[in-house]
């Protein structure tokens, strides 16, 4: 996994089943990154091979990389469909719970 503007060596991955079960990425999204070279988070690029102008021995631990990861899950807006629309769930019980969402599945 390489910080795509620097393309900085974060981190590297055993196998597949590893990188899904430590930073919870879908398979389907791995798999599209991989195989198109999408971003992840629009920041992150995975690559089967050692790209050698990024490649650095100061590679993150398992838990610096996971917080990298929450912290660019919390910034990047997720937009499923290009039709969701906001909408605003209210919690009748504890009024201050309710907040407007993005989408269901961000809800």
């Amino acid at each position: 996994m390489y910080n795509n503007i620097s393309m900085k060596l974060l981190y590297i991955f055993s196998s597949k089943d590893l990188t899904y079960k430590s930073i919870s990425i879908d398979h389907r999204t791995l798999k599209n990154c991989l195989a198109v070279r999408s971003l992840y988070l629009e920041t992150l690029f995975f690559s089967r091979e050692i790209i050698e102008e990024g490649y650095n021995e100061e590679v993150l631990n398992l838990s610096e990389l996971k917080q990298l990861v929450l912290d660019k899950r919390k910034i990047y807006d997720v937009k499923i469909q290009p039709k969701s629309k906001k909408f605003f769930a209210e919690n009748m019980k504890y009024p201050e719970l309710s907040k407007t969402y993005n989408s269901i599945n961000s809800l």
